[in-house]
């Protein structure tokens, strides 16, 4: 043929014209296949730990050299191989990338009530959380908090890549809720329905200015905002009481009856008699 191909193994003859005292010529054309150097084309490494050498043959016999020829154990970086002239091989890039150790600071609250949840978060993805006082709080793989019981505990947030491992801690407090005590209680009335005794509602807790108290009779909203209530009427009595330190709420319920006076009646069998009996008859209320 008269033009080489670059794909394939060919013979190619040349033939002089007529009028040339020559000889044909006979040209043959080897293709050897392009090579890629098999180095590993990415390395991890921890922040300072020792780093491979670069060697100037690859596994598969390609010889060449690298810019830059060290790798730096301290940053990420990009490594060119390059053949040596007069092989048929292509170039290849090694990617180093260093784990430094660190992660970014945990985000969210601080503090949680007990029975109630906080969300944390970091920024670095594929971590994995954990408590370090599950009986205190604990905490799911999406790093939502749930607080069990006053306290504190240690939530920490950690990642492992390769042999190289990071982790961020934050310390949450978990606060108590309130414990608001209600009994249930009766309320006295005569028999033309006047209260005789009222039934009072203690919550158990001190109005110091620590608590503020919501109470509601049938859900519906009343009007004292302390922790006693002085109940006149029958029905179910709830109390909301909040630590305005820590805005933890709790609640507490009673419920409370009315009772009609007691009636008595006495029966005399026979006045001044020697065995006398006295017969008391008691009806109603309590």
């Amino acid at each position: 043929p008269a033009t080489i191909s670059n794909t394939a193994d060919g013979i190619y003859t040349f033939t002089p014209n007529a009028s040339e005292c020559a000889r044909n010529y006979v040209l043959n054309v080897t293709i050897n296949t392009i090579k890629t150097p098999d180095f590993r084309t990415n390395i991890f490494l921890c922040h300072g730990d020792p780093a491979p050498p670069l060697n100037t043959v690859s596994p598969n016999g390609i010889a060449g050299t690298w810019s830059p020829s060290i790798i730096n154990n301290t940053a990420n970086g990009t490594y060119l191989f390059t053949p040596n002239a007069g092989q048929c091989a292509v170039g290849t890039t090694l990617t180093v990338t260093i784990n430094n150790g660190t992660l970014t600071a945990i985000s969210g609250a601080n503090s949680v009530c007990e029975n109630s949840t906080i969300q944390l978060t970091n920024t670095t993805a594929s971590g994995r959380w954990s408590s370090n006082n599950t009986a205190i709080a604990t905490v799911d793989s999406s790093g939502l908090v749930t607080g069990i019981s006053s306290g504190v505990a240690i939530i920490t947030y950690s990642l492992t890549t390769g042999n190289c491992s990071a982790s961020v801690s934050k310390t949450i407090t978990i606060n108590a809720l309130p414990k608001p005590i209600l009994r249930d209680k009766t309320i006295c009335i005569d028999q033309f329905g006047n209260v005789i005794s009222n039934a009072q509602l203690n919550t158990g807790l001190p109005n110091n200015g620590t608590y503020r108290f919501s109470w509601t009779l049938n859900g519906l909203p009343l009007s004292t905002i302390g922790s006693i209530h002085n109940a006149v009427q029958a029905g179910t009595y709830k109390v909301t009481a909040t630590n305005l330190i820590t805005g933890c709420s709790a609640t507490a319920t009673a419920e409370v009856a009315v009772l009609s006076q007691a009636t008595a009646t006495a029966i005399i069998v026979e006045d001044f008699g020697r065995n006398q009996t006295i017969t008391i008859n008691v009806t109603g209320g309590s």
